[in-house]
């Protein structure tokens, strides 16, 4: 089953997450470094945003705005997956400038998320 888990901060999104990021760090790295970046400033920030996508509690895509960007990565494109990321990510107060990610997964996102903005 498929279902969201989100995170108050990045050093706890990082500690659910960050194994998962290893497995292909240069795909991640966009994800990895800025968190560590929100960590080091240890500084509260309402903007950011961080949630894992699981399946029978197996992670198998992960959001992450740490800063301006909603960045997306995903073991597989599963689409009825990252619309439910899209949702959550709607029904926060963190206004993306944009979002990085594979092609299929930024659009999939997209469309998903500006359905009801």
């Amino acid at each position: 089953m498929l279902h969201i888990q989100s995170f108050e901060t990045a050093y706890d999104y990082l500690n659910a997450t960050e194994a998962w990021l290893n497995q292909q760090p240069v795909k991640n790295i966009g994800i990895i470094a800025p968190c560590r970046q929100l960590m080091a400033q240890q500084l509260p920030n309402s903007e950011a945003a961080f949630a894992n996508l699981l399946f029978n509690n197996n992670i198998i895509a992960t959001a992450a705005k740490p800063g301006p960007k909603i960045i997306l990565s995903a073991s597989e494109p599963n689409i009825k997956g990252i619309n439910l990321l899209a949702n959550y990510f709607n029904q926060l107060p963190v206004n993306p400038v944009g979002i990085m990610a594979e092609t299929t997964l930024a659009n999939a996102f997209i469309n998903e998320y500006f359905k009801s903005v």
